[in-house]
């Protein structure tokens, strides 16, 4: 199985709508999907801890869950994403760095328990809500399984 998938494999690549990660790749690296402007799906990310600098910088997504295990969340991973309305995160996730949703004006944050997030958000001006559990739980893991594996 695919367990690392590097820097910018994906970058401005205009018509990637979807993808299917690999299950054992645990980072998301930096520009992987930089520019992807009809991105608004992957599935199977369950297991990645990093999202680095510029990862999703600029895609489609409406929403995005980020997944249990993730940790780390860095500079500009989700800036630029213009219809980026809400982010779930979970309460493993440590470090979200300053500028990640940077010219992304839509941007909510929603998380369970997660008092560094509720700080950082609130620091940064983004909007923050706290969820039911269950309903948080169950948008955490029914990922859909469609899309092209990377």
């Amino acid at each position: 199985s695919v367990r690392y998938i590097f820097q910018g494999v994906c970058d401005g690549c205009k018509r990637l709508e979807s993808v299917k990660w690999s299950k054992s790749a645990q980072t998301i690296f930096e520009n992987t999907f930089r520019g992807c402007e009809k991105l608004n799906k992957i599935s199977n990310i369950k297991s990645v801890k990093s999202i680095n600098s510029h990862a999703f910088y600029g895609t489609g997504f409406n929403s995005f869950v980020l997944p249990t295990a993730c940790i780390n969340v860095e500079t500009g991973a989700f800036a630029n994403c213009k219809n980026l309305e809400l982010v779930r995160v979970g309460k493993s996730v440590r470090n979200i760095s300053n500028l990640t949703f940077t010219l992304s004006p839509k941007i909510s944050i929603e998380c369970k328990n997660n008092p560094v997030v509720k700080n950082w958000a609130t620091r940064q001006g983004i909007p923050v809500h706290e969820t039911k559990l269950n309903a948080f739980l169950d948008s955490i893991d029914t990922e859909k399984e469609r899309g092209d594996e990377v």
